[in-house]
């Protein structure tokens, strides 16, 4: 007899669970799979973050590897969206790593690491930070390994503008 599965209709819950099991008693790891609406509108948008919200909660590694290949375009959007929520709430400093493999039918497909994704939007935020509140703290951290100096300098201005002391 023939399932919802078989026809395309999408992967069943149980299906999904007994792959994590195959997957991460195979690689040692634990793997957690999602399947997600089959389309992303503005109606579930919302939603489909918070799944992925809920699957970042679950998980408690040294790394995390993300991996979203194959999946819809609006994905690695949608993810990072879920990233930086969830590291609003819960600031993670476990590395994360993302791929994406591209596919292709008749040559090797290349697979495509994105790790620095999730830096440069921490980059980003500490700089918005500094121009917004003049709060030089995590934009100093991020400096710190290239330019020792303009570290120091960050976080001494910083100090000064939160005692309100001349500099």
């Amino acid at each position: 007899a023939q399932t919802d599965e078989d026809q395309g209709a999408g992967l069943e819950e149980a299906s999904l669970r007994k792959l994590e099991k195959i997957l991460s008693k195979n690689w040692g790891v634990e793997v957690i799979l999602i399947a997600g609406d089959g389309g992303i509108t503005s109606e579930n948008v919302q939603m489909e973050m918070m799944r992925y919200v809920g699957v970042l909660q679950r998980i408690h590694a040294d790394e995390i590897l993300l991996d979203f290949t194959h999946g819809f375009r609006s994905m690695p959007m949608l993810l990072n969206s879920a990233l930086d929520f969830w590291q609003s709430l819960y600031p993670v400093r476990t590395p994360i790593r993302m791929v994406y493999g591209e596919f292709r039918q008749r040559s090797e497909s290349t697979v495509h690491y994105l790790d620095d994704i999730q830096h440069t939007l921490r980059v980003a935020q500490a700089v918005r930070f500094f121009f917004e509140k003049m709060d030089g703290s995590e934009l100093a951290k991020l400096v710190g390994d290239f330019w020792p100096s303009g570290e120091k300098a960050l976080n001494a201005l910083t100090i000064r503008i939160q005692e309100n002391r001349p500099c």
